[in-house]
């Protein structure tokens, strides 16, 4: 999975485990919660990952 922050244009990348993670993450609280709460969750967990990227970008 590739992303960018909207309107930052900052990329970012994913290995296959962190995918496989981030599925697993948005399945279990499906599962235990609702799809609401999943989509929740999975929106911040990509927006945070958006801010590291920028964050890195920055730096360097």
């Amino acid at each position: 999975m590739a992303g960018k922050e909207p309107g930052k244009g900052v990329p970012y990348r994913l290995t296959p485990r962190a995918e496989s993670d981030l599925e697993e993450i948005w399945l279990y609280t499906f599962k235990t919660w609702s799809p609401q709460q999943a989509d929740r969750y999975h929106n911040d967990i990509v927006d945070r990952l958006a801010c590291c990227a920028r964050q890195s970008a920055e730096r360097h």
